[in-house]
Formats: structure tokens, C-alpha cells, sequence
């Protein structure tokens, strides 16, 4: 079922556009943060001869496509990023510790992104 008898509904914001900040420069800036790797799977994939991967994605921790700060963002093959239209508290969560933990130090109360 499609639309909004689907259980998955959530109102249609997945056809919302994304923010101007979100670049092909930034994409392959978390790409490379990332080590190109999935985020889930640990997958490593080459980037191609112009630096991009066709086979890796840049996902929206917290699903708002407006939201396009380094913390927010995390690279995921595509198989794994199919996983994520499910289940999205849970991936949000996954995402939020797992960047944390790699990227973020926190100084006097204030996070800080190592990268």
C-alpha cells in the first residue's frame, strides 16, 4: 500500500526539498571523514576518478533534510541506508552515539567536532 494507508506514512516530508548547504563538496567531505565507509555495514567503497562514490549515500541522522550539519550527516552504503526508512528511532539513536563517540569531544559542557 502506498501513501497515507501505508503504516509507514509520515506525512510526505521525504518529497521536501533538501537545503542549498547540501553539496556534492559537502557530501564527499563526510564521505571522507567517514574513511568510505558504511556507517552500519563498516563497508569500504573506492571513490570513482571524480572523488565520488555512486555506491555510498549521505544520510540525515535526524531525517530533516534541512539539517545539514557535519553532525548530523553520516555515509552509508545503499543497502544499509534502505534499512533506515524503518525503525528510525532506533537509527537516529545508533547515529547520534556512533558520531558522538567518533567525532565529538566535549570541552567544559560545550560538544566540540574533532574533524
Amino acid at each position: 500500500m502506498d501513501g497515507e494507508g501505508n503504516s509507514n506514512w509520515l506525512g510526505g516530508f521525504s518529497f521536501h526539498p533538501y537545503a542549498s548547504s547540501f553539496t556534492k563538496k559537502l557530501k564527499q567531505t563526510i564521505i571522507k571523514r567517514d574513511k568510505n565507509s558504511c556507517g552500519i555495514c563498516g563497508r569500504i567503497v573506492e571513490q570513482n576518478f571524480h572523488g565520488y562514490s555512486f555506491n555510498l549515500v549521505i544520510h540525515h541522522i535526524d531525517y530533516d533534510k534541512k539539517n545539514s550539519s557535519n553532525n548530523n550527516l553520516i555515509t552509508l552504503c545503499k543497502s544499509c541506508h534502505a534499512k533506515t526508512c524503518f525503525n528510525r528511532d532506533y537509527y537516529k539513536k545508533l547515529f547520534e552515539d556512533l558520531i558522538c563517540k567518533k567525532y565529538i569531544e566535549i570541552h567544559n559542557g560545550t560538544k566540540i567536532l574533532k574533524i
